[in-house]
């Protein structure tokens, strides 16, 4: 994702500071400094590739409220936490209806969600 298209993405998640949001599939994390950029309470990072997870943790180790699950999305059951949660991602394209589907079965907790694929 570029820096502008990442910023578009942050933008109309419509993001305040009593947000917390998932990422899935966030890569080198350049939608999730969007992301903070825009202000959250919390973000939270599922890294399927544990070399992308650990430069994440490097990057964001300083960053409050940073959590990086290096896991498969599909794999967890439910969503972490438990409150209302905004769902941003740049979709992984040969697992993206999978995950959409997910999404959608968990649905009760998600307040918004903004998809690129």
């Amino acid at each position: 994702t570029q820096p502008r298209i990442a910023d578009r993405i942050a933008a109309a998640a419509r993001l305040d500071s009593s947000d917390d949001v998932i990422e899935i599939g966030p890569g080198l994390g350049i939608l999730s400094e969007a992301i903070f950029r825009h202000g959250v309470h919390s973000l939270t990072m599922i890294e399927l590739v544990m070399r992308l997870a650990t430069v994440l943790q490097d990057r964001m180790r300083d960053r409050r409220g940073v959590n990086v699950i290096n896991a498969d999305f599909l794999d967890l059951r439910g969503l972490p936490g438990d409150g209302p949660l905004k769902v941003v991602a740049n979709l992984p394209f040969n697992v993206a209806s999978a995950i959409l589907e997910r999404l959608c079965a968990d649905h009760a907790r998600i307040t918004l969600m903004v998809l690129m694929f």
